[in-house]
């Protein structure tokens, strides 16, 4: 499980940012709030996570 991402923001969408940890980007799907409470890109930040994982 992945519980938390810490990393640079590449890009921040309403509902999304991608995180680049490493060399590797992530996408992680974020609430209006927390987008609208992150530093822009470029700037460093960290978010607890839950992963959901589907089989449909």
């Amino acid at each position: 499980m992945i519980g938390r991402i810490a990393g640079i923001i590449l890009h921040r969408g309403r509902d999304h940012v991608l995180i680049d940890v490493r060399g590797v980007g992530y996408i992680v799907h974020v609430s209006e709030r927390t987008a609208a409470a992150l530093p822009p890109a470029g700037q460093a930040a960290a978010l607890y996570t839950d992963l959901l994982v589907r089989e449909d």
